[in-house]
């Protein structure tokens, strides 16, 4: 995963006892049980946000987004529409019951979806290729005495096209 590569990168040892060892401090399981929730809450409301921008070819226009930005109600159903399915588990399309703390995390999580669209806003055009994707691909390795074959892959937040001076960019 991304995660785990950049944890390698930043020192192999904490590579290892995290990933293959499975030594975790418990306070840092329990801080990263709330960070998951409120990072898949997000994602979630992001993802919703633009399935309802896109056009039929997956193409996002500046005036979409500053439509959704200046109606607003869009950003907070998604919001809503993410809480419910990603930490309450419920299909509902009603605003659920929060509490304080998941009130002030919902306040977190409008301004970083608004944050968002206005700078996609700045890029132009651009095209939605995916979202929310889980992508993998094998690999044969090869050694003096040994080929095996291994994975590599990760979840994709976004992938879309974008038009820079240099020509189209896949990011």
């Amino acid at each position: 995963s991304p995660s785990g590569i950049n944890r390698y990168l930043d020192c192999p040892m904490k590579f290892f006892y995290y990933y293959l060892g499975r030594l975790r401090d418990k306070q840092e399981v329990e801080e990263t049980i709330q960070a998951a929730d409120f990072g898949n809450i997000f994602h979630k409301a992001s993802q919703l946000v633009y399935e309802k921008m896109m056009d039929r070819d997956g193409w996002i226009r500046p005036t979409y987004i500053e439509k959704v930005l200046k109606s607003d109600v869009e950003i907070q159903k998604a919001v809503d529409d993410a809480f419910n399915s990603e930490l309450f588990n419920t299909k509902n399309n009603s605003r659920p019951e929060y509490d304080g703390l998941q009130l002030l995390n919902r306040e977190v999580v409008l301004i970083y979806l608004r944050r968002l669209l206005r700078q996609d806003m700045k890029l132009g055009n651009f095209q939605i290729i995916g979202l929310e994707k889980t992508i993998m691909e094998d690999y044969v390795i090869t050694t003096t005495n040994h080929h095996f074959t291994t994975s590599l892959g990760g979840f994709i937040d976004r992938l879309d096209m974008v038009h820079t001076d240099n020509g189209e960019s896949i990011r």
